[in-house]
């Protein structure tokens, strides 16, 4: 017997119809997890449109392998653990017996309807780690970063710190909090009042998700900061001179970025006519407000990353997960104090503003602006932002250059004494951004194209280890060793 015989126009797999001869436990003989399957299914229809799941029905001939009473009912406990188990939010299934007709006692199809959810996205947590499906072309397939935001901006659920818990507020278990708004409000009362107009708490005392990543003991993974620094100018040849990564309540986490930063930035002092400025590669004030947003902008609703930290040798980028929201598709917009963001996280911000972490109104922009005046075009610091992530960059402002990039390809590279000849930090620096041809090299000298320069200069700066050339076509391209120059040469 065909589904279609029981169910009239029901005949194929689509994006509202799912078969399934029987919801299974463990593992397959791939170790596949059984139940993921069935999971994902109903995560992706939560997240896309809604659809149904026929329990009983061969998914690739789509005959009636039909279900006994028995076999139903522990179907439904199945269905039911592993859902509130392993789902997130929590979908509201209707589980519905379809009996095969009198002559066939005892034999039924299950139908599963899966309603499309207000509260997206929803995750299934596969080893401890929350993952999204959407449907597509009948089946379940895992959502892109871009999807993911795409659903975060469709739903119509609260913000991710806003949503309580069945967790009771405890003061023993906030201290830091506590200590942090007493210092900040000499003689005020910290009290569960205060929490509660700030969504800290409902009035049961229920925690915010928000509220517990400021707890003391706070291991939530959403938490995670991973701070490194590079000793180039960008990630290339996977060589880091400095890496840490932290997690915890959130106080104890930006303490620690800010000390990475300041531990792994230089310092030093400008003279004047009348005294002497001091100065470090990044401003203190704009480096703690960068910090300080990175956490309080995240998309929380994004498992699996984490804020990134990462020093260069002409910058600071700290990378945040998800879009500025108000400020989507930025690229290097050094107009960073005009940039007026939606919060995402309420509650969050409310308690840095509540230990005079943040202002109650703004970003912080303004601020990082403002430490960067007496900088230059190239000493601007710069948003860059789409649905996957915004970025803050801090220009280092002992790197006299600027930020190298399309904007400023040209570091200024001083050789401890020359290589080869006069050209020789001039043509290090022209290819240092970008490969350059031997046309390209001679016109930034400014002299010709000739076989002296290719053999003799550029020749010999290959042979020395200090360009790599390669070809391309009939042309020959060359690029600076970027790892050979930063051990031995300084490039400010």
């Amino acid at each position: 017997m065909l589904i279609n015989e029981l169910i009239p126009n029901l005949n194929v797999e689509n994006y509202v119809n799912e078969f399934k001869a029987r919801l299974l436990t463990g593992v397959d003989k791939n170790q596949d997890d059984n139940e993921l399957k069935l999971l994902k299914e109903i995560v992706a229809f939560a997240n896309t449109q809604g659809g149904s799941i026929y329990v009983g029905v061969n998914d690739a001939t789509h005959e009636i392998e039909p279900l006994s009473h028995a076999e139903v009912d522990k179907t439904v406990q199945l269905l039911y653990r592993e859902t509130e188990k392993r789902i997130e939010p929590e979908v509201d299934l209707r589980v519905t017996e379809i009996p095969l007709g009198k002559d066939k006692p005892d034999q039924y199809v299950l139908r599963i309807d899966v309603p499309k959810s207000g509260y997206t996205p929803v995750y299934v947590h596969v080893n401890g780690v929350p993952a999204c499906y959407i449907r597509q072309f009948g089946r379940a397939k895992i959502a892109s970063p871009e999807q993911i935001a795409s659903l975060v901006i469709a739903s119509t659920r609260a913000p991710y710190d806003s949503l309580f818990t069945k967790e009771i507020y405890e003061e023993s278990k906030f201290t830091k909090l506590k200590d942090r708004f007493l210092k900040a409000h000499p003689g005020k009362t910290f009290d569960i009042k205060l929490l509660e107009s700030i969504g800290f708490i409902d009035d049961k005392g229920k925690l915010s998700r928000g509220a517990l990543l400021f707890r003391d003991d706070c291991k939530d993974p959403l938490t995670l900061a991973k701070c490194s620094q590079f000793p180039g100018f960008d990630k290339g040849g996977n060589v880091v001179t400095a890496s840490e990564s932290y997690q915890g309540c959130l106080f104890d986490v930006i303490d620690k970025v800010m000390d990475f930063i300041r531990n792994h930035s230089t310092t030093g002092y400008k003279k004047t006519a009348t005294s002497r400025i001091d100065f470090s590669s990044f401003p203190e004030r704009a480096v703690f407000e960068g910090v300080v947003n990175a956490f309080a902008h995240r998309n929380y609703f994004i498992f699996g990353t984490e804020i990134q930290f990462d020093i260069f040798l002409d910058r600071l980028e700290i990378t945040s997960p998800g879009s500025l929201l108000g400020g989507k598709n930025l690229e290097k917009e050094k107009n960073i104090d005009s940039i007026l963001p939606k919060r995402r996280n309420e509650v969050i911000c409310h308690v840095f503003e509540l230990v005079h972490m943040m202002e109650a109104k703004g970003t912080g922009f303004d601020k990082i602006s403002e430490s960067y005046a007496m900088g230059d075009e190239n000493q601007k610091p710069f948003i860059t932002c789409n649905d996957e992530s915004f970025t803050l960059t801090l220009p280092d402002l002992t790197f006299k250059g600027g930020v190298i990039g399309d904007d400023n390809p040209y570091p200024n590279i001083h050789l401890q004494g020359n290589i080869v000849s006069d050209y020789d930090a001039k043509i290090l620096s022209c290819c240092y951004y970008k490969k350059r041809s031997l046309r390209e090299i001679a016109s930034y000298l400014g002299v010709s194209p000739s076989t002296h320069l290719r053999k003799d200069i550029l020749g010999k700066l290959v042979k020395d280890g200090y360009l790599y050339m390669k070809q391309y076509g009939v042309a020959f391209y060359y690029f600076t060793n970027r790892e050979k120059l930063n051990q031995e040469h300084i490039i400010r």
